[in-house]
């Protein structure tokens, strides 16, 4: 496999990821309730995708293989998590 090869299988590896994050921290933006733990987008959006980046390589070490449903299930599920934590939805 290139470097350029391996750039863009990581690439396309995180992508989801990235997707995740920005669809989460967004849709906290519009369905909040309360005022969120991390203030600003940029930081509710690092934070999801640090952790769906974490989703993804735990998955692709169990699996051995990327791009498994049940890692993106895990990844959605773990970023929902997050987002009520964030949102501070715990505490009621």
């Amino acid at each position: 496999m290139s470097p350029l090869d391996a750039i863009f299988h990581a690439l396309n590896l995180l992508l989801p990821a990235l997707a995740v994050a920005l669809s989460m921290a967004f849709s906290g933006r519009v369905f909040k309730q309360k005022r969120p733990v991390a203030g600003t987008f940029i930081a509710q959006t690092a934070i999801h995708f640090v952790v769906c980046c974490a989703v993804l390589v735990i998955g692709l070490i169990v699996t051995g293989r990327d791009g498994k449903m049940m890692t993106y299930l895990a990844m959605v599920f773990a970023s929902t998590t997050v987002q009520c934590w964030l949102s501070g939805a715990w505490r009621k």
